[in-house]
């Protein structure tokens, strides 16, 4: 096996860069660009680092690296690794990536081979780690997750139960479990075979099914909750609505820390709707101004475009996964907001609403508490769900939110109540559900139907081997392998 070399850090000037090897020439590689004894295994050491070929009297050096290194089994990739931690100017990393090369063109002169050392592809590093049994697939992807994470939430899922295992084990213990009940089915058989397929056999078929439903609502339960940390994970769909000149996109900008939106007096400012994608309490949202929902227009050009704009509010307020309604404090009739929301009512089972109650200013401070009851009565929320603020004087903007951040947490919280969202990749969820989860329903119709024990016992199997393409301990696995490692960067 050829190895590897890459940059594993971002290309550009930087204080510190890595560049990696990987393979069974990563020490006489390393030997070839420095000119003192190697580095003791798992040491970190200063080296100096020459061109290769150099004879002793050119002192062509490249620079001063710290050297790692690791040798195989006992490394990332299960391979003898090597480190070179550098400063991060262009210059030197073009001079050092050169380098590895020609030291790998000497070792192949030496060894008699072609070609032992090349420039590693994208996720080759990582892909190697799994072929070597260091991770499952389900870690390996839970490490692009973390690759890919943004936000604190995201981090914290994909460093979980899936970065430490125990995903794995889980997906493991279900295969197991439908092997054991397979077993089951195989004494069913016997039994049949010996011409004693009475009542003993009738109930260990029973007891097979009753065990592969069980099965499959665990994991169908196990899928719903990805689905839901999807919600938190994916980018929560926040969506303000309100009528004209309540504070939308004032609102939106002190969310946002800066002017993202055009606030004027003059209603109807926002006429289309605005996409803003932020960091709110750990959580990824994408916050959305939209126009002013109102019913009065005329028939203007002016008109038809605010009455465009309106639509394609309730549109965005239809698909949102929050629902922030924005109210001024002095409004004396919120019927035409109420009948809004009504519509908008079991357009999305899992959808939040949360009222900012804008411009308390214009309230006396003891009147507020009474203009937020009334509010809440008008809108059909309860009082807590109604946030008094101020974008003007920016007051309540942190209170509300931390109700946001709260209202986030419930999207993803496990079967207990407690907040554990959990991170998969759309293949693993669509193994879950088109081949495990449909496999074993098929297996509990065919059994309680035909009572064909055969039958009942190919599903269980395609079910088995559904989990095992997840694991990566299926029959087969290399063609899935390009498709979870391309989507790791190339050091990696």
């Amino acid at each position: 096996m050829a190895t590897i070399y890459a940059l594993s850090t971002p290309a550009g000037k930087s204080a510190v860069a890595v560049v990696r090897l990987s393979g069974p020439f990563s020490r006489p590689v390393l030997r070839k660009l420095i000119r003192s004894e190697l580095p003791e295994p798992r040491v970190a050491s200063l080296r100096k680092l020459y061109w290769p070929g150099v004879g002793a009297g050119d002192r062509r050096m490249i620079d001063h690296a710290l050297t790692l290194v690791n040798v195989g089994p006992s490394s990332f990739t299960g391979e003898d690794t090597v480190e070179f931690h550098t400063h991060g100017s262009r210059a030197v990393l073009g001079s050092l990536l050169g380098a590895i090369e020609a030291a790998g063109v000497l070792c192949a002169a030496e060894a008699g081979t072609l070609h032992p050392v090349r420039y590693a592809e994208a996720g080759e590093f990582t892909r190697r780690a799994f072929l070597n049994g260091k991770m499952d697939l389900t870690q390996a992807e839970a490490l692009g997750e973390v690759l890919d994470a943004e936000t604190e939430v995201q981090l914290q899922a994909s460093v979980g139960a899936a970065a430490d295992g125990r995903t794995a084990r889980m997906y493991n213990d279900w295969r197991q479990r439908i092997v054991d009940v397979s077993a089951t089915l195989a004494a069913v058989i016997d039994f049949s075979e010996d011409g004693d397929f009475d009542e003993s056999s009738g109930s260990l078929m029973e007891m097979a099914l009753n065990d592969t439903r069980g099965l499959r609502e665990e994991i169908g339960r196990h899928l719903s909750r990805l689905r839901r940390s999807e919600i938190v994970l994916g980018g929560i769909r926040t969506v303000l609505l309100g009528p004209p000149n309540a504070g939308k996109s004032s609102l939106l900008n002190a969310l946002a820390s800066r002017d993202a939106a055009i606030v004027s007096a003059v209603p109807g400012t926002t006429r289309d709707f605005l996409e803003v994608g932020l960091d709110i309490a750990g959580y990824r949202v994408v916050l959305t101004d939209t126009a002013g929902l109102r019913r009065d227009m005329g028939s203007s050009a002016h008109d038809e475009l605010e009455r465009i704009g309106v639509e394609r509010a309730r549109l965005k307020g239809a698909e949102a996964d929050l629902v922030v309604v924005v109210v001024p404090a002095d409004a004396a009739n919120l019927a035409a907001v109420r009948a809004e929301l009504d519509a908008l009512a079991g357009a999305k089972p899992s959808q939040q609403v949360v009222v900012a109650l804008n411009k308390i200013d214009m309230v006396a401070p003891d009147a507020l508490d009474a203009v937020v009851a009334a509010t809440a009565g008008q809108l059909g929320v309860a009082p807590t769900a109604v946030f008094p603020i101020s974008c003007l004087r920016f007051e309540g903007i942190d209170t509300l939110t931390e109700g946001l951040a709260a209202t986030f947490r419930a999207f993803s919280v496990d079967d207990h109540g407690a907040f554990d969202p959990i991170s998969a990749s759309a293949r693993v969820q669509g193994l879950l559900e088109h081949e495990v989860l449909a496999a074993l329903a098929r297996a509990e119709t065919e059994g309680r139907r035909s009572g064909d024990v055969v039958v009942v016992s190919e599903e269980l199997r395609a079910a088995a081997d559904g989990i095992g393409r997840i694991t990566g301990d299926a029959v087969g696995v290399e063609e899935m392998l390009g498709v979870v490692f391309s989507r790791f960067c190339v050091g990696k």
